[in-house]
């Protein structure tokens, strides 16, 4: 069972460009703190990596941020959605690169991973979207300070 609080989703669509990052990022922040949500460091490194790697792949970006609910234990969570118009898909964890090598990129999906309580993605029209779920309470660590 979950309970909703409102408000609900709210969604904005930037161009992928690398100025829009931080546009993004100051919206999905600002509607996570309408959502009461404390943690707002942990929202604005999940939207900072999932948008830039959407910069890198798109030409459009949308960032959703849902309503907050409760689970029967007294966990509350918030969903992220950014989802993009390029259908490549995000890869495996088999198929990154070892986070410990020496490379540019590849670590982005696994911190992703280790800050979200879920993480997924989904066909999204003719792009994909990638879904984030994160968890304020009683069985989440505090949040990053």
């Amino acid at each position: 069972m979950r309970s909703v609080d409102l408000p609900q989703c709210e969604t904005r669509t930037f161009a992928a460009t690398a100025a829009n990052v931080a546009a993004a990022r100051a919206f999905a922040i600002a509607a996570a703190q309408e959502r009461g949500w404390v943690d707002t460091l942990t929202v604005e490194l999940l939207v900072s990596e999932l948008t830039t790697n959407a910069v890198k792949a798109a030409t459009e970006l949308t960032v959703t941020v849902g309503g907050c609910w409760h689970d029967a234990d007294g966990n509350r969570y918030l969903e992220l959605r950014v989802a993009d118009n390029c259908p490549s898909v995000p890869p495996s964890r088999a198929e990154m690169p070892d986070p410990a090598g020496l490379v540019e990129s590849g670590r982005g999906l696994p911190l992703v991973g280790l800050l979200a309580h879920e993480s997924r993605w989904e066909p999204d029209g003719g792009g994909k979207a990638c879904v984030v779920t994160l968890c304020e309470g009683v069985s989440s660590p505090p949040p990053v300070a």
